[in-house]
């Protein structure tokens, strides 16, 4: 068809074939939000939901926190107990709050003693994020970073109580949520003995 014939195409006709479309155009970039780039989508194996989709037009971020059934703040410098578990083990405990990915992750978490630089602890888990009632994040609380100091082993002092107690150590983590996004963050805190194994204060 010519120019010339499309635009002798009848007015009314044409207002029917707008009508018939059902959908305005776009006015605004609502639309265009959504099918934002949301950055590599690489299928891991274990590829489950996002939070919300509209949640990974935002940059992903990570926080280490702590507490064993809930999420608890854990700011840079502050005290985390080495707790002596019923079987006889130490563990400090470490959280993870992911924003905008998806709601289920790979975390690598590592605690490192920073005077000697060695890693006493090294853990990774696969987990599910409580996703929060409101936003775009996640978190999932309670992982044990079990403690093992055979490296700064000295003689008859062979305990995390004995040798870390104290001693500042960073707690790191690498996360990789289900779409394949990597996150990795540091924290760094003192570590302190239960009060079960010593009741002295840090300096």
């Amino acid at each position: 068809m010519t120019l010339r014939h499309a635009i002798a195409i009848p007015w009314p006709i044409l207002l029917l074939g707008l009508a018939c479309t059902g959908k305005p155009p776009v006015t605004d970039d609502t639309d265009t939000q959504v099918g934002c780039d949301t950055g590599p989508q690489e299928d891991t194996g274990f590829q489950i939901g996002v939070i919300d989709p509209i949640c990974r037009c935002e940059d992903p971020t990570l926080v280490i926190g702590s507490g064993e059934h809930t999420w608890a703040d854990l700011s840079e410098g502050s005290q985390l107990e080495m707790v002596h578990g019923p079987q006889g083990g130490w563990h400090m405990l470490g959280s993870a709050r992911l924003c905008n990915t998806r709601n289920v992750a790979t975390i690598h978490f590592t605690i490192t003693d920073n005077a000697s630089s060695v890693v006493v602890s090294d853990n990774t888990y696969r987990v599910a994020l409580v996703t929060e009632e409101e936003g775009c994040c996640g978190y999932y609380p309670g992982m044990y970073g079990f403690l093992s100091v055979s490296e700064l082993a000295e003689g008859e002092l062979n305990t995390p109580p004995e040798l870390l107690a104290c001693h500042e150590v960073t707690l790191t983590m690498e996360t990789t949520d289900s779409g394949g996004h990597p996150q990795v963050e540091s924290t760094v805190v003192t570590a302190i003995p239960d009060p079960n194994d010593s009741t002295t204060p840090c300096p």
